[in-house]
């Protein structure tokens, strides 16, 4: 059976049918015309075609006539490997790989999406829903009026936008099944973070990135902009602009403050002060990875904790009480560098093709690692089970009301 049903993944947003006022797949006409193609996929890839080359009238047809061997230039803008089987009837075709091959490059296609046809629309999941709620609103209200004030302004319900419920279904499930099988990384730009994002997609997985500030970051964009030269091109990463630079300074300064206010803040290496600064900023950023990890129905979150570099956060007790914390939100946690001894990740790095320089914003509070005793390290878990732990949970909790 020929696959007539069909949309395209664009940015994180998708190009669907938008005819008689519903978003719907895209039904693809049958271009019974074209002889000299014999194969099931040929009236979808004739579309996609048209559609990428920017030569599609609103009848989904050519701009101008074509003769049957001048349709194997047309087709050379169909990559077959971005074409994904949904179900029987239905396909997906992934403009953002197709863009990676630089067959075309992705400024022509924006110029292409500026005259899209006006039976087609970009749009994103959120979209759909807000048109979706409103409908229900609508349709709820015009059922509490009588019949002689609906037929007074018939119009209204006439032109409300809904949306496909199989279309609606299979966004939803699309997104809930990718988030399943994404991890939301926290991100440094640093070589422990870099190699973390190299190992988790090893491990299977699809890799979002977060970068935060605290209020006390140079360059804070450098980990945005590392993205875009190394992972970018890479299939299986993607680094949200709105998620380049969290801000969760006052989260930080609160979590920071019993502390400060009884104790100080002494600004040298190596102290209690720098180790308690470090994790109350680090259980900010975990706060706020928490709220849009469930926000997003992220179940996999993850880190380039590492043992080796000295910090109690980064040590064992302090790991199990992450995990244990991730889990009351029901999200696992990975740490896919922490054994990392130190020199490994550079050969690592260099052996995956990624550069060994670090290339990182620079947090102007960072200290060393302070060297501890048994009582240093009892009293850093004394302030995260005391103090941190119950304002990550009030705060997180709040945040999901």
């Amino acid at each position: 059976m020929i696959k007539q049903q069909l949309l395209l993944k664009y940015k994180e947003k998708y190009i669907c049918s938008h005819e008689d006022m519903e978003y719907d797949f895209i039904q693809v006409p049958n271009y019974s015309y074209v002889e000299s193609v014999a194969s099931e996929w040929a009236n979808i890839s004739i579309f996609i075609s048209l559609l990428l080359s920017g030569n599609i009238t609103n009848r989904y047809e050519s701009v101008t006539p074509h003769l049957h061997f001048d349709w194997c230039d047309i087709f050379s803008f169909c990559d077959f490997a971005c074409l994904y089987p949904i179900d029987e009837n239905v396909c997906l075709y992934d403009i953002d790989e197709f863009l990676k091959t630089d067959n075309i490059q992705e400024e022509i296609f924006e110029k292409t999406l500026e005259r899209l046809s006006s039976r087609l629309a970009v749009v994103s999941l959120q979209d759909l829903e807000e048109v979706q709620k409103r409908w229900i609103n609508y349709s709820q209200e015009i059922d509490g009026l009588d019949i002689p004030e609906i037929q007074e302004k018939p119009y209204h319900f006439q032109y409300m936008p809904r949306v496909s419920p199989d279309l609606l279904e299979h966004l939803r499930n699309r997104h809930n099944t990718a988030k399943n099988h994404t991890a939301l990384l926290l991100y440094s730009g640093g070589k422990d973070s870099t190699l973390s994002a190299i190992r988790l997609h090893k491990m299977g997985y699809n890799v979002d990135f977060i970068h935060f500030n605290n209020g006390q970051m140079r360059d804070s964009d450098k980990p945005y902009l590392t993205f875009k030269r190394t992972f970018q091109p890479l299939r299986g990463y993607q680094f949200p602009y709105e998620l380049s630079d969290v801000d969760m300074k006052w989260t930080f300064l609160d979590y920071f403050s019993p502390w400060k206010e009884q104790y100080g803040d002494i600004l040298e290496n190596g102290t209690i002060h720098s180790e308690i600064r470090c994790l109350s900023c680090r259980m900010a950023m975990y706060t706020k990875a928490f709220e849009i990890a469930k926000g997003g129905n992220y179940k996999v979150m993850a880190e380039g904790a590492r043992i080796s570099q000295g910090f109690m956060l980064e040590q064992r007790p302090m790991i199990e009480r992450i995990k244990e914390l991730a889990s009351e939100f029901g999200i696992q946690m990975l740490f896919p560098v922490l054994e990392l001894e130190p020199g490994q990740e550079k050969k690592e790095l260099i052996k995956a093709g990624f550069s060994s320089k670090s290339w990182e914003s620079k947090c102007l509070l960072g200290r060393t690692a302070m060297e501890k005793s048994a009582e240093d390290e009892e009293q850093i878990l004394e302030y995260y089970d005391n103090i941190l732990k119950p304002k990550i949970l009030q705060n997180v909790r709040k945040s999901l009301k």
